[in-house]
């Protein structure tokens, strides 16, 4: 499921993405309106963004966030593992085997598995150059 964080992480690296060719330098006052993002969300979530190197923060007049790499680079898969990784998981036996004693004989653990790995495939496809 997406979290309300993984949303709003989202909406930033649109925005972002958006105003990419104009300088990418954006207020992240100006982003957190355009995008309907409690500025206060934002602020806390630009970290991990920045420590996910998706975004740079730029501190001092004329500063804010900008992308760290272009729209064509980054995926949806790179943004929600970078807020909420748990939050892509089907169940817990594909992250901790040993979270359940039947992963290694459950007739269902291999089929999530497989979609795991599709969901995971086509996030990965996804880039915010094609939004």
């Amino acid at each position: 499921m997406i979290t309300r964080e993984t949303d709003y992480a989202i909406r930033a690296i649109l925005g972002l993405s958006q105003s990419h060719g104009g300088g990418g330098v954006v207020p992240a006052s100006a982003l957190a309106e355009s995008m309907g993002i409690p500025y206060r969300f934002l602020r806390t979530l630009s970290r991990k963004l920045v420590t996910a190197q998706l975004v740079v923060s730029k501190r001092g007049n004329g500063g804010g966030l900008a992308l760290a790499r272009a729209p064509h680079a980054i995926s949806l898969l790179d943004v929600m593992r970078a807020v909420a990784p748990a939050s892509m998981i089907l169940n817990r036996c594909l992250q901790t085997p040993e979270a359940c004693s039947r992963s290694g004989h459950c007739p269902v653990h291999h089929h999530l598995g497989r979609l795991q790995g599709k969901l995971e495939t086509m996030l990965d496809e996804l880039h915010f150059d094609q939004f």
